[in-house]
């Protein structure tokens, strides 16, 4: 059996049936080719993979028989809720197919001022997301959300224990402002535009209890700042739990 998995809503996974429709189940008989006994892998987006049968092909949905269920993946630390002020539609795939691979929790897209674009399409982001977990095989698919305003996001995120916006001109690094990983495990990251955050917008982030960070001694696009701040922030955990 190949490890290409195919994606089972959580709800369509009971009684050792599995259901496949959609581009799932297209993609797995039209594209892949795959026939009545063939084993294929599934996987829900909460970590649990299964090992299934294809037993029925239906017009609109493919019906399996659950073999085994293999162990949960393990989800890593620490939990981030993204929010990503806008960019452009190339570099907004790249940074969903980037971050999803490695494992944030949620994804908010950001409206400001600077945003070099005021909308997105949804289906679009969840599908780039879909693709790239498939790919990556980290098992758990991010929340994605609609396109909000700042302030808005601030509310989502207003428990969350760490809050950092990254900021060239800060001189501040992740350890000096994250706590040891004990005390914590959520983390909020905002990223801001292509032309930095305004003066006001960072009065709002200060307001709103957010750390600015200096991921690094260059300005980085919007995109490469995501994937620096992601990857600092999962070594540093790793480090300090001694985690490989």
């Amino acid at each position: 059996m190949h490890d290409f998995q195919f994606y089972v809503q959580p709800d369509e996974v009971h009684d050792r049936h599995a259901i496949l429709r959609g581009e799932e189940r297209d993609h797995c008989c039209r594209v892949l080719r795959k026939r009545v006994g063939d084993v294929i892998l599934l996987f829900d987006g909460n970590g649990n993979q299964y090992e299934a049968e294809i037993s029925l092909i239906n017009k609109d949905t493919i019906e399996c028989l659950v073999h085994q269920q293999r162990p949960k993946l393990r989800r890593i630390l620490p939990e981030i809720h993204l929010g990503i002020c806008l960019v452009k539609n190339a570099a907004l795939d790249e940074l969903l197919t980037t971050v999803s691979a490695l494992g944030v929790r949620a994804i908010h897209p950001l409206m400001t001022q600077h945003s070099v674009k005021q909308n997105v399409n949804p289906g679009r982001m969840r599908k780039i997301v879909l693709n790239s977990v498939k790919q990556s095989g980290c098992g758990y698919l991010p929340e994605v959300g609609g396109l909000i305003r700042l302030a808005d996001w601030f509310n989502i995120v207003k428990d969350y224990e760490v809050k950092l916006v990254a900021e060239k001109d800060d001189s501040l690094s992740l350890p000096a402002l994250v706590p040891q990983p004990h005390e914590t495990d959520r983390i909020a990251a905002l990223i801001g535009p292509e032309g930095g955050l305004s003066g006001e917008k960072l009065d709002l982030c200060r307001a709103a209890r957010f750390s600015a960070v200096n991921l690094f001694p260059y300005r980085l696009r919007t995109e490469l700042a995501t994937t620096v701040m992601i990857s600092q922030l999962y070594q540093y955990y790793s480090q300090q739990r001694g985690l490989k």
